[in-house]
């Protein structure tokens, strides 16, 4: 291990708080730490997936709403494209 270790000891395991590593305490080959930019790439791509994961559960949520509401994704797609047609036209009409 690497200087800058976090390690610590939790029952038959290491964990490393900074890198987010663990491995079993009879590892003979425990990994290296990580190194700042291995790190905040991790850190990105967690939180990437959190928010895809969240996104997809507000869709989910909104769909079911919809659902509750009567009305089904045929209707709702049929607004959005008038909206966007409505946005459409406005924009041309200031580019006049």
């Amino acid at each position: 291990m690497k200087y800058g270790c976090e390690a610590f000891q939790e029952s038959d395991q290491k964990r490393c708080p900074r890198c987010r590593l663990v491995w079993d305490m009879n590892d003979p080959e425990p990994p290296e730490c990580l190194g700042d930019t291995q790190i905040a790439i991790n850190e990105v791509n967690r939180a990437a997936r959190e928010l895809q994961s969240v996104a997809v559960d507000e869709f989910a949520a909104g769909m079911r709403r919809i659902g509750k509401a009567g009305r089904g994704l045929a209707q709702v797609a049929k607004e959005q494209r008038e909206r966007n047609r409505l946005n459409i036209t406005k924009l041309k009409e200031m580019l006049k």
